[in-house]
């Protein structure tokens, strides 16, 4: 599956655009996705349409609650790419992005 149209359907950054190109969702392009937070934008638009199961939704709080403590000690506030992977590896991360784009498609 292609990720721009889904890019382009839920309205992802121009930077994000011009980097997915033509790429699929693979675990390829997946690793070398070079912000955290476009993986997270994507996860944060599942939760708003309701793609999420419960466990889903409670480890993308976990890693905001992480971020929070990082704000706490005046640290980069950015969540890093590594806690986005460690939460969601890419075979969880691949189902949630094709219930994402089954509901916006």
């Amino acid at each position: 599956m292609k990720l721009r149209p889904l890019l382009e359907a839920i309205y992802a950054c121009d930077a994000a655009l011009d980097w997915v190109g033509g790429r699929t969702v693979c675990e390829r392009t997946y690793e070398a996705c070079p912000h955290g937070d476009w993986l997270t934008f994507i996860l944060d638009r599942a939760y708003a349409d309701g793609v999420l199961t419960a466990r889903e939704e409670c480890d993308r709080m976990r890693m905001y609650r992480h971020r929070m403590r990082m704000y706490r000690q005046d640290q980069d506030q950015d969540l890093s790419i590594d806690v986005v992977r460690k939460a969601f590896p890419f075979r969880r991360f691949e189902r949630i992005v094709k219930r994402l784009a089954k509901a916006v498609l």
